[in-house]
C-alpha cells in the first residue's frame, strides 16, 4: 500500500513531480498520476512459480474530459496489461450514495454529480473522494500473469492518452497466487469479466471524426479480433482457456492503443498539410494545382481514418507520407537541422510548425527577407499554446514590410517565447507591429532561465496600449539583451514604456553594450524609460536622452562615432560598426567600417590602414594591442591590433 508514500515503489515519469501519494490516512493510502506519463511498480523475486493474479482499485480520466470512455490508465503484470475503468463507468447512483461510506459529498472537494447511461449520481473529484469509492470496492481492476522465472512485478502505469491533465488516482493492491490454471479458475473467472467489461466499452466506443484526440478510431481489422475474443470469453470455462483468452485480451488491448495513437498522427499529418496548404493559397504562396494535390493527399489520411481498412504500420506509413508531402511544399533544413528561411512563405510555414507543436525548432535567415506578400503575420509563438524555445539565427540579414496588425490582442511581436535565442537580424523602418498590450519584438517572455537577444536592430513602429517596446513587451523571467540597437518609433496610448523592456516588475535581466534613440509617442502623464523593472541590470547600455535612465549620449556623439567607439568597450572584440557621413548610427554589419579613436579623442574611419587577416602573426610579427602592450605570437582574438607599425583588424 501507500502508507509510507512512494517508498519501496519504483517510479518512472516524464514529469516525477505529477506523482504524488495521498488520499485519506483513516481510510486509505492511494497515489495519483496527474498531467504526466508514468509507471508505478513492485518487482518480487524468487516466487513459485505458477499463475498470478492482481487486483487494485483505480481509474483513468483522458484529459479533463469526465464522460469520455477512452482508455489510456493500465494495470499490469509482468508482460501482461489490462486497462483501468474510466472515472465515469462505476458512478454510484444518488439513491446508493452514503457520504463518507462510499462517496463523499462533504468538504471542499466533494464527488461530482454524473449521469452515465441511465445512472445519475456521483464520482471522485479529487484524490480525498477516491478512498471511500475504492474502500467499498468501486473501480476494481484485475490482471493475471503465468510466472515462469521466478520475478513478478505489478503496477500501474499510464502511457498517456495524448491530451494534457490525464488523472489515474490508485490504491488497494492485492496479489493473489493460483497455483496452476485450474486450481485458479474460479479468481480467473473474475479476472477474464474485468478484460470482458474493458473489451466492451472499447467495442462499442463512439468515435469522432473531428475531435480525433479524445475519441479516436481504430482498424475495423482489430475491433473484429476483439469481438471474436469476446465470444470465446464468453464460453470459457476451464482455467487453461481462460488463462489463454486473458494473454490474448492483453496483446490485443496494447494493439489497439498503439493503433489509436497511430491513427491520430495519421489524421493530425493530414491535417498539418491541409492547414499549411490552405494558409499558403490563402497567401498567394502556393498555386492551385498544388493546392489541389496538396488536399488530395491528404485526403488518403483522412479515409484511411473514417474507414478504419489501415493497421497501425500502415497508418504510420501514411503519416510519414502526408509529412514527406508537407516537405514538398515546405522549409529545408539544413545539415544541422535548422529551417532555412528565404522568403515570407517560408516565415509563415516555420510559424505554423511552432504552432502545430514545434516549438524548439531551430531557424536560419538565407538572405533579407521581404515580408509585403503577407498581409498580417501570425506571431511565432503563443502565451496560450505554446512559447517559441529555439534558436533562430538572421546571419545579419534583414526583415522589410512587415505587418503584425492585431490592436485588439494582448501579447503581440513577431515572437512570443520561452528560453529562445533570437541573434543577428533587423527589423526595419517599413515594419509595424500593432496590439493592444505587450507589444514589441517578443511581445511575452515567460521562461525559468530567461530568453537571450543578441546582435538584434529595431527600427521599426511599435503600437499598442500598454507595455510597449522594442525588444520585450512583457518579461516574466531574466533575459539578456547584448550587442542590441533600437532607434524605433514607439506609441503607446495610455500608460508607462520603455525603449529595451515595457515590463518586467521585478524580475532581473541584464542589457549589455546597446543603445537606444527612440523616439516616443505616449500619453501626457506616462513617463520612458530604457526598462520598466527594478532589477534590470545595464552594462555599457546609451540612451539620447529621451529615456529617464541609462548614460547619456547627444546626437552629435552618434554621428561622430563616439557612441561606436564606446560600444566596443576596450575594443578587444568588435561588433560595432559605423561608415562616418553615411550611416546615422552604429550597426552591427561588419561590412561597414570600424571607427577608431586618436588620441586627440576625435573618431574615425581608417579604411586604407585596416587589413582583414584570418591566420596567426607570422613568427617575426611584432604585435601590439592598442594600449601599446606587446602580445604572445599567437592566432590573435576578434579586435584591433598594430603589427610592424599598421592597425589590423582580425575578424
Amino acid at each position: 500500500d501507500f502508507r509510507d508514500g512512494l517508498e519501496n515503489w519504483t517510479v518512472e515519469a516524464q514529469t516525477p513531480s505529477g506523482v504524488t501519494a495521498g488520499g485519506n490516512p483513516s481510510v486509505m493510502n492511494l497515489a495519483q498520476g496527474s498531467n504526466t506519463t508514468f509507471s508505478v511498480s513492485q518487482t518480487i523475486e524468487d516466487v513459485p512459480n505458477g499463475i498470478y493474479a492482481v487486483s487494485v482499485n483505480g481509474f483513468s480520466r483522458a484529459g479533463k474530459e469526465f464522460t469520455s470512455n477512452l482508455y489510456s490508465g493500465q494495470i499490469f503484470m509482468n508482460g501482461n496489461i489490462n486497462y483501468l475503468t474510466t472515472q465515469g463507468e462505476d458512478v454510484v447512483s444518488k439513491d446508493e450514495a452514503v457520504d463518507g461510506e462510499n462517496c463523499l459529498l462533504s468538504g471542499s472537494t466533494p464527488d461530482v454529480d454524473f449521469v452515465y447511461g441511465d445512472i445519475e449520481g456521483y464520482v471522485p473529484n479529487a484524490l480525498v473522494g477516491c478512498p471511500y469509492a475504492f474502500k467499498a470496492g468501486r473501480y476494481l481492476n484485475y490482471a493475471a500473469v503465468e510466472v515462469t522465472d521466478g520475478k513478478l512485478q505489478f503496477g500501474v502505469c499510464n502511457p498517456g492518452s495524448g491530451m494534457k491533465d490525464d488523472w489515474t488516482p490508485f490504491g488497494n493492491f492485492r496479489v493473489f497466487y493460483l497455483g496452476t490454471a485450474e486450481q485458479g479458475n474460479a479468481t480467473l473467472s473474475n479476472v477474464l469479466q474485468s478484460y470482458m467489461d474493458r473489451a466492451e466499452t472499447i467495442y462499442n466506443f463512439e468515435w469522432s471524426e473531428g475531435d480525433y484526440n479524445m475519441y479516436p478510431h481504430f482498424s475495423e481489422d482489430l475491433k473484429d479480433k476483439l469481438y471474436g475474443l469476446m465470444g470465446n470469453a464468453a464460453m470459457a470455462s476451464d482455467g487453461g482457456t481462460k488463462m489463454n483468452l486473458i494473454n490474448e485480451f492483453s496483446t490485443i488491448f496494447g494493439d489497439i492503443y498503439d493503433c489509436r495513437q497511430a491513427y491520430i498522427k495519421m489524421v493530425f499529418a493530414a491535417d498539418e498539410l491541409t492547414d499549411k496548404a490552405t494558409t499558403m493559397y490563402e497567401n498567394h504562396l502556393i498555386s492551385d494545382s498544388l493546392y489541389t494535390a496538396a488536399l488530395m493527399t491528404a485526403y488518403v489520411g483522412y479515409d484511411a481514418y473514417i474507414d478504419g481498412t489501415v493497421s497501425m504500420e500502415e497508418a504510420l506509413e501514411i503519416a510519414e507520407m502526408l509529412h514527406n508531402a508537407l516537405g514538398e511544399i515546405g522549409i529545408k533544413r539544413n545539415s544541422d537541422g535548422f529551417y532555412e528561411l528565404a522568403t515570407a512563405r517560408d516565415m509563415i510555414l516555420f510559424s505554423m510548425q511552432v504552432e502545430r507543436g514545434e516549438a524548439d525548432a531551430d531557424a536560419v535567415m538565407m538572405n533579407d527577407i521581404d515580408m509585403s506578400a503577407v498581409e498580417n503575420f501570425i506571431p511565432i509563438g503563443k502565451q496560450s499554446s505554446g512559447l517559441y524555445t529555439g534558436t533562430f539565427d538572421g546571419q545579419g540579414h534583414k526583415f522589410s514590410n512587415l505587418t503584425i496588425d492585431y490592436p485588439e490582442t494582448e501579447n503581440v511581436g513577431l515572437f512570443n517565447v520561452g528560453e529562445a535565442t533570437l541573434q543577428n537580424f533587423y527589423l526595419d523602418e517599413s515594419c509595424k507591429i500593432t496590439g493592444k498590450g505587450n507589444v514589441a519584438l517578443v511581445g511575452w517572455c515567460n521562461a525559468p532561465n530567461g530568453a537571450k537577444l543578441k546582435n538584434i536592430g529595431i527600427a521599426a513602429t511599435v503600437t499598442g496600449g500598454g507595455n510597449v517596446s522594442s525588444f520585450f513587451g512583457r518579461m516574466w523571467k531574466g533575459s539578456t539583451i547584448e550587442d542590441c540597437w533600437t532607434v524605433a518609433n514607439i506609441q503607446n496610448g495610455d500608460a508607462n514604456t520603455g525603449a529595451f523592456i515595457g515590463w518586467c516588475s521585478n524580475w532581473a535581466g541584464t542589457i549589455t553594450n546597446s543603445y537606444a534613440d527612440v523616439t516616443f509617442k505616449i500619453a501626457p502623464s506616462s513617463a520612458n524609460y530604457l526598462a520598466r523593472g527594478t532589477k534590470i541590470t545595464y552594462e555599457n547600455v546609451y540612451t539620447t536622452g529621451e529615456c529617464s535612465n541609462g548614460t547619456k549620449v547627444t546626437a552629435e556623439d552618434v554621428a561622430s562615432g563616439k557612441l561606436c567607439y564606446a560600444l566596443n568597450g576596450d575594443q578587444s572584440e568588435i561588433v560595432w560598426y559605423q561608415t562616418l557621413g553615411e550611416d546615422p548610427y552604429p550597426v552591427l554589419d561588419p561590412t561597414h567600417k570600424v571607427v577608431l579613436k586618436e588620441t586627440d579623442g576625435t573618431y574615425y574611419n581608417e579604411a586604407d590602414d585596416i587589413l582583414s587577416v584570418q591566420s596567426p602573426a607570422s613568427g617575426r610579427d611584432a604585435v601590439f594591442d592598442l594600449s601599446g602592450r606587446r602580445l604572445d605570437k599567437g592566432v590573435l582574438p576578434k579586435g584591433i591590433y598594430i603589427v610592424n607599425g599598421r592597425k589590423i583588424l582580425v575578424k
